[in-house]
């Protein structure tokens, strides 16, 4: 007793450490404990809630799916329409009763016409899907008509999210791709219609299944955002983690959808206030097993969500380049439509032809040019192939060996029609080859020149007509001058001995009067004479210089001496000035005074009284010599200039019809510079006078030796 007694007493404190051991051990376990359950349910909520934004994420990437399936079935439609803009309404329904569906929501297909921004028609409707799914009205849509007018002038495809006019809550995805082609200022579209319901039904039955508490989707105007989906969890439930909100984008035609979302893993309140028991009941080493266990599986699940997240980015790099790839497919299959659209209905004629002399290809117009009804007419017939084309078998030889060794342009030939009627054509053409360097085929552009070669022929024909005629008259102009001079020589010398008397007195001074006047009629005529065929033995070409050493100051003195009394008669004031030093020149001395006497007597003429008519003659820098004529007399315009160097040409004014003239003396003087390899220029303006300028070549100039 004693010894229980003694041992009793020695309890209590053993008893009370071992209490309070025991309570500092369930103190510390229960702390332990409940550290433990906040990280299990930290570890445990975020694995878990990974996984479920995964679950989403892929959910949202198969919505993707869904509207590109949507989208493409719309183009596929809109490229069928491109293609054969005829087809029947049956036989489209036929040929997208067999296509494979399964992952497009459209409901509805309509085609419309867009003229002028406002919509014209609104034409077939195409109906898929469900059978339950009422009838849709484009009309009942708001914002209908604005989204069809913002395909534009230029055609662009668009989609937006509208709104029943009956009931707001149900909401369409319109998608519009407008048609290639059609007529000036109109646009043909083709519209799908798919619910948005359907479209996402996956969605909403992750928020019905607790897995989404808030979800949102706005459509991006570009201009602002629009939201058209709201779906919220509003059950009381206790949660035990915070919501964590995410974003994705879905890319539509023009535009992109921003959703918004947030998870979290529900619980029941009651195994929250239990699982802390338990936990502390299994003990401390099974927590700290779980808590290993949980960890490796974090670290696994980390894993797994970087391994699917390399995949989402896998399968989104992949989906970019199919898109991509689509989308060079489609500008070929637009380029291929332009080439052909161009190749048909060229205004010129087009073909292809292959080495062995086969037509590949021909348009429309090159058929006309040959006269044939049709291209597939011109294919069958072949006539290149026969050696029925070209009328001289080896300008079609040296057609093609040219066209092997580089692209030729304007070449002429002459062809036979279908008809066997021979016509000319202007042929281009070029050689084209394969990758691996091969002569595929040759492409040739051809267009009908058969009226301008019968006018080139007519024209050439007229001009050797009116070259032969225009000789015929210079030769016998230029034959007949001692036939045209003698007669004339005689009338002047005869007449000259009646008006001197030289033989004796005449009884009747009228006699002497006829005889003076028989006289200078005869100079007048002689002079004329002298000019045309001066001017028709140059263009004859028989016109040669009898050459000499001319001083250009004593041609130019003796010139001014001999036109002196005309201008003094006309009280004018005739000024030379010529240096003592200007060199000699080779040429014909008469013809030199001709050119001079000419411009002289042309100023003084044409010069009223008061006015100045001066001469200077110089050495140019070039070592040309240059004689200028100035006066100050009624000029001539511009336009007129043209017509006084002319052969016969006159200018009517006042002056000129005081002093009535042949019209050879300017066209006489010019042709006489030039054969001396001259030049002669006039410049002119109306009241102010005009400069007419001699340069005759440096290489007739004789130098003078120092």
């Amino acid at each position: 007793m004693q010894s229980s007694s003694q041992h009793s007493i020695a309890l209590p404190p053993v008893l009370g450490a071992t209490r309070w051991l025991l309570g500092a051990i369930a103190i510390g376990g229960a702390v332990i404990t409940m550290l433990m359950f906040f990280l299990v349910r930290q570890e445990v909520s975020a694995f878990l809630t990974n996984q479920v934004e995964q679950f989403v994420t892929q959910g949202i990437s198969h919505l993707q799916q869904q509207i590109n399936q949507d989208q493409y079935f719309v183009e596929a439609l809109s490229g069928v329409l491109v293609i054969n803009p005829d087809i029947s309404a049956d036989r489209l329904r036929n040929l997208f009763s067999i296509a494979d569906r399964d992952e497009s929501t459209i409901e509805f297909v309509y085609l419309a016409t867009i003229e002028g921004g406002k919509v014209r028609k609104i034409g077939e409707v195409f109906k898929f899907g469900h059978k339950n799914v009422p009838m849709l009205i484009p009309d009942e849509l708001r914002q209908f008509h604005d989204v069809l007018r913002s395909v534009g002038e230029t055609p662009r495809p668009t989609s937006a999210v509208l709104s029943d006019r009956k009931n707001s809550d149900n909401k369409w995805l319109v998608i519009v791709r407008p048609i290639i082609g059609g007529k000036q200022g109109q646009i043909n579209v083709v519209i799908g219609f798919s619910p948005i319901s359907r479209l996402f039904s996956e969605i909403v039955s992750l928020q019905k299944g607790g897995i989404l508490t808030q979800f949102s989707a706005t459509e991006d105007l570009g201009n602002g955002e629009k939201p058209f989906i709201k779906l919220s969890d509003k059950s009381s439930t206790f949660s035990l983690i915070e919501p964590r909100e995410a974003q994705e984008k879905i890319m539509l035609a023009d535009r992109w959808w921003r959703l918004s979302f947030s998870s979290m893993l529900r619980g029941n309140a009651v195994l929250i206030v239990v699982l802390p028991y338990l936990i502390m009941i299994a003990g401390l080493l099974l927590t700290w097993a779980l808590v290993m266990y949980l960890r490796v599986v974090r670290i696994r699940g980390a894993e797994v969500a970087d391994l699917a997240l390399s995949l989402h980015r896998a399968n989104d790099e992949l989906s970019r380049k199919i898109a991509d790839e689509e989308r060079m497919a489609r500008a070929l299959r637009e380029s291929g439509q332009k080439y052909r659209a161009i190749f048909e209905n060229a205004g010129i004629g087009i073909c292809q032809i292959a080495p062995s002399g086969e037509w590949l290809n021909a348009n429309r117009t090159m058929a006309q040019i040959l006269n044939y009804d049709n291209p597939q007419e011109l294919l069958l017939s072949q006539p290149d192939l026969h050696n029925h084309l070209f009328v001289d078998p080896n300008r079609r030889r040296d057609w093609f060996q040219r066209l092997k060794v580089a692209s030729q342009r304007e070449y002429e030939a002459e062809l036979y029609s279908k008809d066997k009627k021979p016509i000319w054509v202007n042929v281009s053409g070029h050689s084209v080859h394969d990758s691996k360097g091969e002569l595929s085929y040759f492409e040739c552009t051809m267009y009908d020149i058969t009226e301008r070669r019968k006018a080139e022929m007519a024209l050439t024909q007229a001009k050797e007509q009116a070259d032969f005629a225009n000789r015929s008259k210079s030769e016998f102009l230029a034959n007949m001058s001692h036939e045209l001079r003698t007669p004339l020589n005689a009338i002047i010398g005869f007449s000259e001995i009646i008006k001197d008397q030289l033989f004796g007195a005449i009884g009747q001074p009228q006699y002497i009067e006829y005889a003076s006047d028989i006289h200078d009629s005869g100079e007048l005529l002689l002079s004329l004479i002298n000019d045309i065929l001066d001017m028709s033995k140059i263009e004859a070409g028989k016109r040669e210089l009898t050459e000499s050493i001319i001083d250009i100051e004593r041609v130019v003195q003796s010139v001014v001496r001999l036109v002196a009394s005309r201008a003094k008669a006309g009280k004018l004031h005739l000024n030379s000035k010529v240096p003592h030093d200007i060199p000699a020149f080779r040429g014909e001395e008469r013809a030199i005074k001709q050119i001079i006497t000419n411009l002289l007597t042309n100023a003084i003429k044409f010069t009223p009284e008061g006015g100045s008519v001066s001469l200077n003659a110089r050495l140019d820098e070039f070592g040309r010599i240059c004689i200028v004529i100035q006066d100050t007399g009624i000029g001539i315009s511009a336009e007129d200039i043209s017509v006084a160097l002319a052969p016969f040409g006159q200018i009517e004014s006042a002056l000129s019809r005081k002093n009535q003239g042949t019209g050879l003396g300017l066209p006489l003087t010019k042709a006489l510079v030039e054969l001396h390899g001259g030049v002669l220029d006039l410049q002119s303006e109306m009241g102010k006078g005009t400069t007419v300028s001699v340069i005759l070549p440096a290489d007739r100039v004789i130098s003078k030796i120092q």
